[in-house]
């Protein structure tokens, strides 16, 4: 691969602090034989991202007895916290659900139209009636919500990772938050993976990020989500390279990653593979650069 195999691989052998992750392993539930047996899929369900435009989703709810139609009702509650504020947000909606006969699956439509963008909403979802709490049934569920911002088009910029292409730069569709100081830029390693002349081999996985998001932190710094570089490393098996943010460790100095001018930004994340280390670049200039039109 460029440049990659001359950094050592760091093997951490010390604790390292990380972003507290869900499980997200889905529970089967098992049932008895009487009874409708309704049930969400999990206990925790994955994060929605919601349009502007229609701040809507749907879940799925399941029952084991399919004999007869039956409708009913979802209670729910929420947290939100917005600009490091937690409360209680009014206005959310979740509507009953519906089985035909004969029919397993349904679902609810909740909506979130007094969702303010830049806040996260915790749901707490609860299906009403004796009827639900069969044993193995989940019963109750939670799911994190956001509202999507408004991305507007600024044109083609330029893109670089040295750590994944060395020196080759490579065009990429800029875009900023109508109204918030919020940039990313589009499939930012796709054209790199494209033409690559070979030297990163089978560490080339079959997708990448499909952008790359940063925002202003205060005093020309920036912080940005975590995204897959479109590399696996291959030890015994495949594991995602991810590219993490400073801020996700614990004292790790974030201030190399800053605009170096009003068209400039840089980025230096610690290159991670979960459970087993990386390369950590957090504390480097020049290792992401992205130019605005």
């Amino acid at each position: 691969m460029k440049y990659i195999n001359k950094f050592s691989l760091i093997l951490s052998l010390f604790a390292v602090a990380v972003l507290i992750s869900c499980d997200d392993e889905m529970k089967k539930a098992t049932y008895n034989e009487t009874g409708n047996g309704l049930t969400f899929s999990s206990s925790t369900l994955s994060s929605v991202t919601v349009s502007p435009n229609d701040p809507t989703f749907t879940i799925d709810i399941m029952r084991a007895n399919t004999k007869g139609a039956l409708s009913g009702n979802v209670s729910m509650t929420n947290s939100m916290v917005f600009n490091k504020k937690t409360s209680t947000l009014e206005g959310c909606t979740v509507s009953g659900f519906s089985f035909a006969d004969g029919e397993a699956k349904t679902s609810v439509k909740v909506d979130v139209s007094p969702l303010p963008i830049g806040a996260t909403l915790t749901l707490n979802l609860t299906l009403n009636g004796s009827e639900s709490g069969r044993e193995g049934s989940i019963t109750a569920s939670k799911i994190t919500v956001e509202k999507d911002y408004t991305w507007i088009s600024l044109g083609k910029g330029k893109f670089s990772d040295k750590f994944t292409f060395g020196d080759f730069t490579y065009d990429v569709e800029v875009q900023k938050a109508d109204g918030f100081e919020r940039w990313r830029i589009l499939n930012p390693y796709v054209a790199g993976h494209k033409s690559d002349d070979g030297e990163n081999g089978d560490w080339i996985a079959s997708s990448s990020a499909s952008d790359i998001t940063w925002w202003n932190i205060g005093d020309g710094l920036v912080q940005f989500n975590a995204f897959f570089i479109g590399l696996n490393y291959e030890a015994d098996s495949k594991q995602p390279i991810n590219a993490q943010p400073p801020q996700a460790f614990e004292d790790i100095d974030p201030s190399h990653n800053k605009w170096i001018d009003d068209k400039t930004v840089q980025l230096a994340p610690y290159y991670y593979i979960t459970g087993l280390g990386g390369w950590d670049r957090t504390q480097n200039d020049d290792i992401i650069t992205i130019k605005l039109p």
